[in-house]
């Protein structure tokens, strides 16, 4: 997906001033951590997969702990359960991973 125009809205690189001077690419603000639900998949996916790459990062929230969750279970297993059901999400699932570690404050 174009970060450009990712969620509808027009985002600018995080840092750009300093990526600028050190010679680096900056971040897309698209991949980095947000304690907040995604309004659409990192990438491009399947319309019939959506909803499930949004609850996976509902999913992925609850786990890391920047959501509550109201059981006390396993917190991966949703996560590593679609993986295993739904190959074709593998790198949305990935993506996700990589974008809440990225600068997360905790």
């Amino acid at each position: 997906r174009d970060p450009q125009n990712w969620g509808g809205k027009a985002w600018r690189t995080a840092n750009l001033t300093e990526a600028m001077e050190s010679g680096l690419p900056s971040t897309p603000a698209m991949l980095l951590w947000s304690g907040e639900r995604i309004p659409e998949p990192l990438t491009a996916v399947d319309p019939k997969l959506v909803h499930l790459a949004l609850r996976n990062f509902s999913n992925l929230l609850r786990c890391m702990g920047d959501k509550p969750a109201v059981y006390i279970g396993n917190k991966e297993d949703p996560i590593l359960n679609l993986a295993r059901r739904n190959p074709e999400l593998c790198d949305e699932i990935y993506l996700q991973i990589i974008k809440q570690l990225t600068e997360n404050p905790g």
